[in-house]
This record gives structure tokens, sequence and C-alpha cells, in this order.
């Protein structure tokens, strides 16, 4: 009944009104987070740019005049004119933090460009840290999720070659995060030299965020 009449914006006090709205607010931010998330600087770069987005949104809906234009076509203006402008400032302000290029100008990692998908770029260069090149070599250090080392068959070994060529090569992406956060882990020696393994996990956290909206739009 509360949201009911929140969401309608009647008989409701100021105060309970800003209190639904916060709740609101939490949830969506909970949501986006999601639990269990590594904790490293390209994570509280994730973080930041949802909490930058959500603000923004917030404060241009109230004073949003559409007139003819459709939901999609507000949509395209306001990502192109203001959330992937607000985007790239949050990166520019960290550049000096990434590793590389990893937050500077066009060559940013999570900058998708024809032909490549962030998450494909980033999971290409996380293999490269772990002295490993696209599928070649997997087989010996990883183990299919939940499965011991000594159980692994050819069999299991050519699919797991496979699966990491599909996903570098843009062909697939993985169902989900967790899968590769299993691997991440597998490999987490062989890049400690370069940073711990739960940056890693946040740097493909956010780059399979940036490809997923990137699907939104286009769909």
């Amino acid at each position: 009944m509360t949201l009911s009449r929140a969401r309608r914006g009647k008989d409701m006090p100021e105060e309970t009104l800003k209190e639904v709205e916060q709740r609101l607010r939490t949830c969506i931010y909970q949501r986006l987070r999601t639990q269990g998330a590594p904790i490293s600087h390209p994570n509280s770069v994730t973080d930041t740019v949802f909490s930058v987005l959500i603000n923004l949104y917030e404060r241009l809906l109230p004073k949003l005049q559409v007139g003819g234009l459709s939901e999609p076509q507000v949509m395209w203006v306001l990502a192109e004119s203001v959330f992937v402008p607000t985007v790239f400032a949050v990166f520019v302000e960290n550049r000096s933090h990434g590793l590389g290029s990893e937050f500077r100008g066009s060559d940013c990692w999570y900058v998708p460009v024809k032909g490549e998908a962030a998450f494909q770029r980033v999971l290409g260069y996380w293999l490269r840290a772990a002295d490993l090149h696209t599928g070649y070599g997997l087989s010996k250090h990883l183990s299919p999720a939940g499965q011991p080392v000594d159980q692994r068959e050819d069999r299991i070994k050519d699919n797991l070659k496979s699966k990491f060529e599909d996903w570098t090569s843009g062909r697939s992406v993985p169902q989900s995060l967790s899968e590769v956060y299993e691997y991440v882990d597998q490999l987490a020696q062989q890049v400690a030299w370069l940073d711990e393994s739960d940056a890693w996990k946040a740097r493909l956290r956010l780059a399979f965020a940036v490809d997923e909206c990137g699907l939104l739009m286009e769909g």
C-alpha cells in the first residue's frame, strides 16, 4: 500500500515519500552491487558508475520533456548525450589508478570497439597476465567448475579449451560470471605478479556489464 501511494505521489507526507525513495534506491543499488562482489579499486569504479547514473537519472526524470519521442528514442538520446559521457568521465577520473591504459581515453579497456567487446578484451588481458594465450595450455592449469583436477579427461580438457576460445574470440559469453570467477581463483598465483584475483574479477564484471548495457541499447 505504501509503495502504491508513493508511486502515485498522493497522500504521502514528504518525509515518508523521501524514505520510500531512499529504500527503492538502496534496493536498486544492492541489486546492481550483487552479494559477494570482489573488493578492489576496479570494483569501486563500477560502484561509482552505477551510483552516479542512478543519481543523474533521479535528477533528470522530473524535468524530462519527451515531446513526441518514443521511450526507446528518449533512452537513446539520454544514453548518447548524458549517460555514456558521464561514465567516460568517471573512467577518466580514475585514469591514474588503472593498469596501463585501463581507464585512459579511447584506449580504455571498457570502451567497446568494432569487432571486440569489452569482456573479450579484458579476458584476453587476464590470460596474458597468466602467461596463457587464448585457449592454449588452459587445460594444464584449470579444471571445470566442481571437478577435481585428477578427474579431468581429454574430452573435458578440449571442451574447456573450446569454451575459452569462444569467449576470447567473442563468439559467445559466459552464462554466469560465477563460472569465470572460479577460473580466476584457480589462476590467482599466475597473475599475482600484476594484480590480485579479486581485482581481475572486478574488471571482468565491469566489462561484462558494459557489454550487457550495449546489447540492451541495441535491442
